[in-house]
């Protein structure tokens, strides 16, 4: 784990506290990119290496530029808050997420180092509904009949994104199992295998690819958007800003074209 807390630049960790796990949240979105791109290279391999050990986490970044998907970089992150001694458990964000979820001094937290929004600090769950903005969308989060919390993402502008549900309770073996499984079932439908997605956050930008399309979010507000039509161009872009290797976006795009999904003609 010391070489955990070396890749994201923190050598010395100093008494526990929620400043801390935002100082580690922050810099875990800013080293590891979230995105699909390694799973066209392991959707041939078996299930236990989809899921990395710290050690393969840590080497694949370092040899490949991967980060990963919400059940690699929370299901990493969260082994990392356990051994600083937080109180946290992986916990369901249905459908298709897991979250990470934070006792602290009384108060629950939700922290998530594995999704595109992002949520750079601790976010309190609070009794009732409530809204956290963020720097391009808002999320709404409402208490639902079954104990669930209905987490809404809204774009700028209004347009939602997605609605799933939390549950606080701990993620169990088998249901982590069968989502990451689904996530890799390879039909048409499963748009999360289909695309390419990566989204990293340099200096508190938010920068995304989305297929050929690139865009950066910038704190004030700013953005700045460019659709790729010369192949090798996106490839050097993804290989450059976002340190993923030019082999996995190769054999991403191979993975794609065997099925229809041409980015580039």
């Amino acid at each position: 784990m010391r070489d955990y807390l070396n890749k994201l630049g923190i050598g010395t960790v100093k008494g526990n506290s929620l400043k801390q796990i935002e100082e580690l949240t922050r810099a875990h979105l800013h080293t590891f990119p979230f995105e699909l791109i390694s799973k066209y290279t392991l959707a041939d391999e078996n299930f236990k290496k989809r899921i990395p050990s710290v050690s393969e986490f840590l080497e694949r970044h370092d040899k490949l530029g991967w980060g990963g998907n919400c059940y690699v970089l929370n299901g990493r992150y969260v082994q990392l808050l356990d051994w600083l001694g937080y109180d946290v458990k992986l916990v369901p964000v249905e459908k298709g997420h897991i979250a990470i979820w934070l006792k602290w001094k009384g108060d629950e937290y939700l922290v998530d180092a594995g999704y595109a929004g992002p949520f750079f600090e601790p976010i309190p769950i609070k009794k009732g509904d409530w809204i956290v903005e963020t720097m391009y969308e808002t999320s709404y989060f409402e208490r639902s009949e079954d104990g669930g919390i209905v987490w809404t993402r809204v774009l700028d502008g209004g347009k939602p994104i997605v609605t799933k549900t939390l549950y606080l309770r701990k993620l169990t073996r088998e249901e982590f199992n069968y989502w990451l499984q689904r996530s890799y079932t390879d039909i048409p439908e499963n748009r999360l295998f289909r695309k390419i997605e990566v989204t990293w956050y340099p200096n508190e930008e938010r920068h995304q690819i989305m297929n050929s399309t690139y865009t950066v979010h910038k704190p004030n507000g700013e953005q700045f958007e460019k659709i790729y039509e010369n192949r090798e161009e996106w490839i050097q872009l993804i290989e450059e800003k976002a340190g993923i290797s030019r082999v996995s976006t190769e054999k991403a795009l191979s993975f794609l074209s065997e099925r229809g999904v041409e980015l580039f003609t």
